[in-house]
């Protein structure tokens, strides 16, 4: 025998709203936002700060028309009868559970805003020139990271990894214990035109 019914669906809903269907802050903050350098971690900021504030934007005007199409039902409905009054009550009972269902998207996205502006205000801020000055050392770390990953997984760096370190200035020698060290080397010159 089924015993789900409305009053289920209603604890549901109040539970759902103490709980993040976003990313959590411990997973903004560990996994998210983690990145080599703050230039990297400035610019990943930011990024999710515009594409979280860009949802919310977009989820509070369709939470507004929302509220407009409810009152707009409302008023239909004092001069409705019949199959018209039925599909109105069937429209504000669709309409009424979405705006439950927005009202949750924009509590989450500001408390992800606000997790993103906290990292942002503790961040150094950048320049352009500033966030390319620092790209290469970005990227060897990361890459030199990955290649260790590498390493410890299966037992060699795969040829993609060191053909971009190769790109970067850096290669690749075996320790004597079998692991790997990074070695600076001179970048392959560019073919430069002839006078």
């Amino acid at each position: 025998m089924n015993t789900f019914n409305q009053k289920h669906v209603e604890q549901i809903m109040k539970d759902m709203d103490g709980i993040p269907f976003g990313n959590s802050a411990f997973q903004i903050e560990k996994f998210v936002a983690d990145e080599y350098t703050p230039e990297r971690m400035y610019r990943k900021v930011l990024l999710q700060l515009q594409t979280k504030i860009q949802a919310l934007q977009e989820t509070q005007i369709k939470r507004k028309k929302l509220d407009v199409d409810v009152r707009e039902l409302v008023e239909k409905k004092k001069t409705s009868k019949g199959f018209e009054l039925e599909r109105i009550d069937i429209d504000l009972e669709e309409k009424t559970q979405n705006i439950a269902y927005e009202d949750k998207l924009i509590k989450d996205a500001l408390a992800e805003i606000s997790t993103y502006y906290n990292i942002y205000e503790k961040l150094p801020k950048f320049t352009k020139e500033q966030f390319e000055l620092a790209e290469s050392a970005y990227w060897k770390e990361r890459l030199q990271t990955e290649a260790r990953l590498e390493i410890q997984a299966t037992g060699s760096v795969e040829k993609g990894t060191q053909d971009t370190l190769r790109k970067l200035g850096v290669g690749l020698a075996r320790n004597p214990n079998g692991g790997v060290s990074f070695v600076e080397s001179p970048l392959p010159k560019l073919l430069t035109p002839t006078p």
